[in-house]
């Protein structure tokens, strides 16, 4: 059904999901760079609980500057 947004929650989200339970945010921070800005990231979707990311989280946008 989510095709693209499971792949990419399975990339992005499913390897770091063990420690963001561990410390068990209230929300959860995005600081994308690059190509990575253009995803959004509330819309990822998780099959196994059948919820988007939003849902299982409040997500919050950042920025970061290269100073360099």
């Amino acid at each position: 059904m989510f095709v693209i947004s499971e792949q990419i929650y399975e990339i992005l989200i499913r390897p770091i999901e063990p420690e963001i339970k561990n410390i068990s945010p209230q929300n959860l921070a995005i600081i994308a760079t690059g190509k990575l800005r253009y995803i959004p990231f509330e819309t990822l979707y998780d099959r196994d609980k059948e919820k988007f990311l939003l849902e299982k989280y409040p997500i919050h946008y950042g920025s970061f500057n290269n100073m360099g």
